[in-house]
């Protein structure tokens, strides 16, 4: 594979509200794809050290797309639009965090969520409020927003926020009283979106699927870090047109690519990539994996039967300290009967796939 190498030194880039610090250069990576570099899952290293079961009952099923995961110590957090669910590492459902309504410790919708570890709270942002439970789902705040937030992720008294391409800026720093703080990025696509632009892992990220780039977040600052490089796969220009028919006929004739998941550790950078291939084709999905102090790199194309037997592959979530990375969904589906059960927290060990 190619290796990494020092693109350029770039000036930290934000918007003129934002507070800087004395960063003025710092170095951007660039990491080019090789389609032709890839190999079949079946023929790779890519094994499951673990699979957590679930535990299914009335009170503890969640839907079967767009599961969230979240981790502390000892409990695993789940949650989809309607609820977020709280699991011991062995699969076993221990309690909800608040629920669907419009009562105390209720909300209207789970937009994103994020762990405030600091103080042992699990925080749901839902439309225009972030609601603080305790790990037993006990409503300890409510704090409004006065931004239309899409994603966010807490950190160290403050969060980074997205508001899905609805505002002039791509990302917003707000305090915990959800004031503004700064601003940074200026937003140049102007058709709404939903996605989770922060990476969960132990290096703060921020991407766009309409943009290469990948961000770190830094005190007061963030720094481009790399440059995502596709040959022959750039988004169509016509992204940044406001005429919504125009940019949806493009995304589905053009054959471009997409960063779908971004997650990065110290030692490791794991991405989904979602490659569109032409209107009417199916589009090609990838996870592609850097081991950063060698710079080797892992490529690997899923093929169809890999993604309806196991469609876990398509949600990775977590990458941790010891660099294994947390997936959620099913494990060889045999039939649509399986689908009734929750899904399961499927545990793959990077480095295994560099041995």
């Amino acid at each position: 594979m190619k290796k990494l190498s020092v693109l350029c030194l770039f000036a930290v880039f934000c918007s003129v509200s934002c507070t800087m610090t004395d960063l003025e250069h710092l170095i951007c990576k660039d990491l080019t794809f090789n389609a032709d570099e890839c190999v079949d899952i079946n023929s790779s290293k890519w094994k499951i050290q673990r699979e957590i079961v679930l535990e299914s009952t009335s009170g503890s099923l969640l839907s079967n797309n767009e599961i969230g995961l979240l981790i502390d110590n000892k409990d695993l957090f789940l949650f989809d639009k309607t609820g977020v669910l709280r699991f011991d590492r062995d699969g076993k459902f221990i309690n909800s965090i608040g629920r669907l309504g419009h009562g105390k410790g209720e909300y209207t919708a789970v937009t994103d969520v994020t762990l405030n570890k600091d103080k042992n709270m699990i925080e749901v942002l839902s439309p225009n409020y972030i609601h603080k439970f305790d790990y037993e789902g006990n409503i300890k705040e409510k704090t409004s927003l006065s931004l239309p937030t899409t994603s966010f992720l807490y950190d160290n008294s403050c969060y980074w926020v997205g508001t899905g391409h609805t505002t002039d800026i791509l990302l917003y720093k707000l305090n915990e009283k959800g004031e503004e703080v700064a601003t940074y990025l200026e937003n140049d696509f102007k058709i709404p979106v939903m996605e989770d632009n922060f990476g969960k892992g132990t290096i703060k990220t921020f991407r766009d699927s309409f943009s290469h780039d990948i961000y770190h977040m830094n005190g007061d600052t963030i720094i481009l870090a790399y440059r995502m490089n596709f040959p022959g796969l750039d988004l169509p220009k016509s992204i940044y047109s406001s005429d919504i028919d125009k940019v949806s006929d493009d995304l589905k004739s053009k054959n471009y690519m997409m960063i779908r998941r971004f997650i990065e550790n110290q030692q490791y950078i794991y991405m989904l990539l979602t490659e569109n291939v032409s209107s009417g084709k199916t589009e090609n999905m990838y996870h592609w994996i850097i081991e950063k102090k060698s710079n080797k790199q892992i490529c690997i194309k899923l093929t169809l039967d890999d993604i309806m037997k196991n469609p876990y592959h398509l949600n990775a979530q977590v990458l941790t300290e010891d660099n294994i990375l947390y997936c959620v969904g099913y494990v060889n589906v045999e039939n649509k009967e399986a689908l009734n059960n929750n899904p399961s927290v499927v545990l793959v060990d990077l480095k295994k796939i560099f041995e």
